[in-house]
C-alpha cells in the first residue's frame, strides 16, 4: 500500500490519473444515447438482464488490482489518441446506421485509447482484461439475436425429442414442436436458452479468467459454456416431454 502511494504522489501521475477519470467521464456523455439504448435492452429484454451488474464486477476487477495499477502508469502512447479517434468513428457511423452495437464497442474502445493516453502499454495490460469484459454488456443487434434464437429453438428441439426417445416414448418433432400425440410441446422463443447462454458466457469469462492455467485451457472453460448451455436446455426440454407424457400438463 506504501509503495502504491509512493508511485501515487510522483508528479504529475495524481494529475493523469485525475485526466483519465474525467475522460471517461466525458466518454459517458458522448456515448450518452448508446448507453442508454444499451441499458433500456437490459430493462425489457430478460436476455440482457444480467448486465446490470457487469460494470459493477468490471469496478470490483480494477479495484482488487489499484496497486498494480497505481505502479503501472507509464509513459503516455500515441496509440492512445488513435483509439479514442477510431472510437468517435463507430460512434457516428454507429448512430447513422442505428447499429447501436457499434456505437457501444465504440465506447469500450474510448476506454482503451484513454488507458493508453495516461499510462500507455504497461497500463493497459493490467486493466484489459476488467475492460473487456464489458463487451459482455452489449446486447446483440436485434436481427443476430432472433437468428440465433431461431436456431437455438430447432438445436433444442433436436435434442429434447433425442431425450424423450431414451425414455423409449414415442415422439414426433416438426420445426421447433414436439408431438406427444396426446400432447404437444412448442419450444418457444423465451425456451431458446438465450437467457442462460449470455449469463454463462460472462461467468464462463471470469472463470477462465481466475483459473490460473496456459492460455487453451482457460479458452476450453470459456467456450465449454457453450455446450453446456444448449445441452442443459435441451435436457429441461426433454425432462418436460417425458413428465407431461405421464402426468399430462
Amino acid at each position: 500500500m506504501l509503495r502504491a502511494l509512493t508511485v501515487f504522489a510522483r508528479p504529475g501521475l495524481g494529475s493523469r490519473m485525475l485526466i483519465a477519470w474525467a475522460l471517461a467521464l466525458l466518454a459517458m456523455v458522448v456515448f450518452g444515447s448508446a448507453l442508454s439504448e444499451m441499458v433500456r435492452r437490459w430493462i425489457s429484454q430478460d436476455e440482457y438482464g444480467h448486465a446490470f451488474f457487469i460494470p459493477l464486477i468490471t469496478a470490483w476487477l480494477l479495484w482488487r488490482r489499484r496497486d498494480a495499477i497505481s505502479v503501472s502508469i507509464g509513459r503516455p502512447s500515441l496509440m492512445g489518441p488513435a483509439l479514442v479517434l477510431l472510437s468517435i468513428l463507430m460512434h457516428v457511423v454507429g448512430e447513422i446506421s442505428a447499429l447501436f452495437a457499434l456505437s457501444q464497442s465504440g465506447f469500450i474502445v474510448a476506454l482503451f485509447g484513454i488507458v493508453l493516453s495516461t499510462g500507455g502499454m504497461p497500463l493497459l495490460r493490467i486493466t484489459f482484461i476488467p475492460l473487456a469484459f464489458l463487451v459482455f454488456a452489449i446486447p446483440l443487434p436485434y436481427f443476430i439475436d432472433s437468428v440465433l434464437s431461431w436456431r437455438l429453438q430447432l438445436i433444442s428441439s433436436e435434442l429434447g425429442v433425442y431425450v424423450i426417445r431414451m425414455f423409449q416414448l414415442p415422439v414426433y418433432q416438426q420445426g421447433n414442436v414436439i408431438d406427444l400425440g396426446l400432447y404437444k410441446i412448442q419450444v418457444v422463443e423465451a425456451c431458446s436458452g438465450l437467457r442462460y447462454l449470455y449469463p454463462l458466457l460472462s461467468l464462463g469469462f471470469l472463470a477462465a479468467y481466475f483459473f490460473h492455467a496456459p492460455l487453451w485451457q482457460r479458452a476450453v472453460i470459456f467456450i465449454s459454456t457453450i455446450p453446456i448451455t444448449i445441452g442443459m436446455n435441451s435436457f429441461r426440454i426433454g425432462i418436460v416431454g417425458v413428465l407431461v407424457n405421464y402426468f399430462g400438463t
